[in-house]
């Protein structure tokens, strides 16, 4: 892309390598992947069906939790936390 638009551009700074050519560094590279991906992805999503007929109905009665098991839920935290305290 150096050779073609050059060392300065919006998207990125390239920079000499020594070997007569430049490299953009590593970093801004994985930015300019992460951002052609999300673009990808949200094409995509826009492109699809608005609605999936294999897709889960979810229900409220789903996520209820037990009282026991809430309150176990509860213990664990409170003992990783305890010993997250004493040992940090």
């Amino acid at each position: 892309a150096p050779a073609l638009f050059g060392p300065e551009t919006f998207l990125y700074t390239a920079f000499p390598n020594g070997k007569g050519g430049y490299e953009i560094p590593f970093l801004i590279c994985m930015g300019l992947s992460f951002m052609f991906t999300i673009i990808v992805m949200v094409l995509i999503s826009l492109r699809g069906p608005k609605v999936n007929p294999k897709a889960f109905e979810l229900d409220a009665a789903m996520f209820k939790v037990d009282k026991r098991t809430l309150a176990l839920i509860i213990l664990t935290l409170l003992l990783l936390t305890a010993l997250y305290v004493k040992f940090w």
